[in-house]
C-alpha cells in the first residue's frame, strides 16, 4: 500500500512540475460544420479549424507523423445505427521533402510541397462511408468527435502529450440531425 502512495504522490508532484492540467483541450482543433451527404456514396464531409502550435508543427516538420482521428456516430428514428472511424496521417518526408496527408489503411497519399499546403488539405475533408449508411432514414442524429489520439504519438512524446495542453487537440463531441 505503501508503494502505491508514494508512486500516487511522486505523480501529483510531476503534475505540479510540468502544470498539468487535463482537464482541458487545446482550441487547437475544431469542427467548424459537418455533414453526411448520403448520395450513391455516403460520404461525412468536415470543415475543420486546424491550428496545431509551434511545439506541434516543429516535430511534425522533424518527422514525427501527426494522427487525426474521426468518430462518427448515426442513428435514425427506427434507432438502426451506424459507426465509422477514420484516421488521417499528416507526415513530412525530409529526404524528399514532401508532406503528405494519407487515409491509414487506404491507398496512396497525397502529396504538398509545404507545410502551410498540408494544413490548408485540412481544413475540409471528405471521407467516404461505408454501405451501412445508406440504410438509415427518416431524421437522423449524428454524433462526430476528431481528435489527435496521445497514444499514436511516437513512445518518447507521449508522457510529455499526456501532461502538455499544447498535445491535447480535442474537438469534443459535435452534434447534429438532419431531416429526411
Amino acid at each position: 500500500m505503501r508503494r502505491w502512495s508514494t508512486l500516487a504522490l511522486s505523480l501529483v508532484a510531476l503534475c505540479a512540475m510540468v502544470g498539468c492540467d487535463r482537464g482541458q483541450s487545446s482550441r487547437a482543433l475544431q469542427v467548424r460544420e459537418a455533414r453526411v451527404e448520403l448520395a450513391a456514396q455516403p460520404s461525412l464531409v468536415v470543415e475543420l479549424d486546424f491550428a496545431p502550435r509551434a511545439e506541434v508543427l516543429d516535430a511534425l516538420s522533424h518527422g514525427v507523423p501527426l494522427q487525426i482521428e474521426f468518430n462518427l456516430g448515426g442513428r435514425d428514428a427506427s434507432n438502426r445505427v451506424a459507426f465509422e472511424r477514420h484516421v488521417l496521417e499528416l507526415s513530412y518526408q525530409p529526404l524528399v521533402r514532401q508532406w503528405q496527408l494519407a487515409r491509414l489503411n487506404n491507398g496512396p497519399p497525397r502529396l504538398f510541397a509545404s507545410q502551410s499546403q498540408l494544413l490548408a488539405a485540412i481544413d475540409q475533408v471528405r471521407l467516404p462511408l461505408g454501405a451501412s449508411w445508406r440504410l438509415l432514414s427518416g431524421s437522423r442524429e449524428y454524433s462526430l468527435r476528431v481528435r489527435l489520439p496521445q497514444s499514436s504519438l511516437p513512445g518518447p512524446l507521449r508522457l510529455p502529450a499526456w501532461f502538455s495542453r499544447t498535445w491535447r487537440m480535442d474537438s469534443g463531441e459535435v452534434l447534429w440531425t438532419s431531416a429526411a
